[in-house]
C-alpha cells in the first residue's frame, strides 16, 4: 500500500456510513484527482474487502469503506491508529501533521501518541528532512505485531 491507497480510505472513512461515486472521491482530495491509477487502486481494494461498490443506475459505482478497511488504519484507540499507518506505507514517510488529519486526532494526541511509540515502545523514530521532521518506522517497528 502507499500514500494514494491511504489517501482512497480516509476520504471513504470521512464520508462514512455515506457512499460516494467516484467524481465525489476525487473531488474530497487533491492526492485522488492526480492519481491515473486511481480506478486500479479500488479494483484492487474491493478485492481485498477493504472497500465494497455497488453499481448505481447508470454503471456509475458507488464506494463505501467496509469494517476491514476501517480496521486497517482507525482500529484500536490511542497510538495503534498512528503506528498502523506508518506501518502500512513503509518505507514512506509522514509528517506530524499528515498523521493528524489522517487519524482525526487532536494536536496534543496526536504529539503525546508519538512521543509514547517513540520514546517508550520504540516503535517509530523521527528523520528531518529539508527542516520537517517525518516518521518512520523503527527497525523493532518493522517486526511488532499489533
Amino acid at each position: 500500500m502507499d500514500k494514494t491507497d491511504v489517501e482512497l480510505l480516509w476520504v471513504l472513512q470521512q464520508s462514512s456510513p455515506d457512499s460516494l461515486s467516484f467524481e465525489e472521491i476525487k473531488k474530497k482530495n487533491k492526492t485522488l484527482l492526480k492519481s491515473d491509477n486511481l480506478e486500479e487502486k479500488i479494483e484492487l481494494m474491493q478485492k481485498d474487502g477493504l472497500i465494497e461498490i455497488n453499481k448505481g443506475n447508470q454503471n456509475n459505482g458507488i464506494h463505501k469503506i467496509t469494517k476491514k478497511g476501517i480496521d486497517l488504519i482507525w482500529k484500536g484507540e490511542t497510538w495503534k491508529p498512528i503506528f498502523n499507518l506508518i506501518k502500512l506505507v513503509d518505507p514512506e514517510k509522514y509528517t506530524s501533521n499528515e498523521i493528524r488529519r489522517i487519524t482525526n486526532k487532536s494536536l496534543v494526541e496526536c504529539v503525546t501518541d508519538i512521543e509514547y511509540l517513540r520514546k517508550e515502545l520504540k516503535l517509530i523514530e523521527g528523520q528531518s528532512k529539508r527542516f520537517k521532521l517525518y516518521f518512520v518506522l523503527s527497525e523493532k517497528g518493522r517486526s511488532y505485531e499489533n
